[in-house]
């Protein structure tokens, strides 16, 4: 594991059109063959934009489609973050209440969550493309905070090794599920609440006192992105493993998919727009144990044209996700979450 070099940048807000970023990258095409995606962003006279063409090498089929505004598309976001790294927009030390006001404020506007809070002292920090995370400083700056109070800098991270690395270096030892990445929580109070908070604080470097954490709200995320493996180790240091919970990502990992529904849950929490919590088509039980019966069960639920679909297994919770979607299509997905017993709990559909 190496710690990647951190890149801060100092810019005058706007005053030029910044570097376009472009980025190659290759998945499945409908028809089976390879698609080329080239994909990019920039910000020019204060509009950031995005971008991204395809070619399929084998049925010819040629997209291309752009954009205003940082939301940008899942797929171009996580190609073009591979390539340069996430950056990150955040206060700097003593702004947190101001800067965190204003961020939320301008992603509202914009519609946008990409949001997360802070372990530390910098309240509320926005995780994006270096040019979305540059085109959100200057906002804020022309909003009235001052560049000095800012911090835009590419976020420190653990390299990861990827999954073919990691087969070669652990041999027959690997499991894909011990390289997961997800969250870990604080589900309840260690029983002797002083001693039990500081030795979980000082187990995951937090910045944020016992006393945050005693008014903090339960489940409450500790950290926001470990490998399983290490997220475990740390859960044993702290002395009070049965009060954390590893909840993983939606990812695929040696060819299947995981992914937890408390993550889930915990994800679109208070979110309205796009989400279907209750009159579900799946209301009767329809044992399912396999990826094939939750594919059939969840095509019920579906309401959309789709070309292709992809489902996950949260093991934990005996839960089912299947995704519905169509390739090279931006947006107009639909998840449908079952438990083993074949009923739908949830559906979020995509935009």
């Amino acid at each position: 594991m190496v710690n990647r070099m951190v890149n801060s940048v100092t810019t005058p807000a706007c005053s030029k059109p910044y570097m376009e970023r472009k980025v190659k990258t290759k998945m499945k095409c409908r028809c089976g063959g390879l698609l080329h995606m080239s994909a990019g962003d920039s910000i020019r006279d204060g509009v950031y934009r995005w971008h991204a063409s395809y070619h399929c090498s084998q049925c010819a089929q040629e997209t291309e489609v752009d954009g205003t505004g940082i939301g940008l598309p899942p797929e171009i976001q996580d190609s073009i973050t591979a390539f340069e790294g996430v950056w990150e927009v955040k206060a700097g030390e003593g702004h947190a209440a101001s800067a965190s006001y204003l961020l939320g404020k301008i992603l509202k506007d914009c519609q946008l969550p990409g949001i997360t809070r802070d372990s530390g002292n910098s309240g509320m920090v926005y995780y994006g493309t270096r040019n979305q995370a540059l085109w959100l400083k200057d906002k804020m700056i022309q909003s009235g905070m001052a560049e000095q109070d800012l911090i835009c800098q590419e976020a420190v991270c653990e390299h990861v090794l990827g999954p073919e690395d990691i087969k070669a270096w652990l041999g027959s030892r690997y499991d894909a599920v011990h390289h997961l990445t997800g969250k870990v929580l604080l589900t309840k109070w260690p029983s002797s609440k002083a001693e039990g908070l500081l030795k979980i604080k000082k187990t995951f470097k937090l910045q944020a006192s016992a006393s945050v954490l005693l008014k903090a709200g339960l489940p409450y995320i500790i950290t926001d992105r470990l490998i399983q493996w290490d997220a475990l180790e740390r859960m044993e240091e702290t002395g009070c493993p049965e009060c954390l919970e590893f909840v993983c990502d939606t990812q695929v990992a040696d060819g299947k998919g995981y992914f937890s529904f408390k993550e889930v849950l915990i994800r679109y929490a208070g979110e309205e727009t796009g989400i279907q919590r209750n009159n579900f088509h799946n209301t009767g039980e329809c044992r399912i144990t396999t990826e094939e019966q939750a594919l059939e069960r969840a095509k019920s639920e579906c309401t959309i044209g789709y070309t292709d679909t992809r489902v996950y297994r949260d093991f934990t919770d005996q839960m089912w996700l299947v995704l519905f979607f169509t390739a090279s299509t931006l947006g107009g997905c639909q998840e449908v979450y079952m438990d083993s017993s074949g009923i739908t709990r949830l559906i979020v559909y995509g935009e």
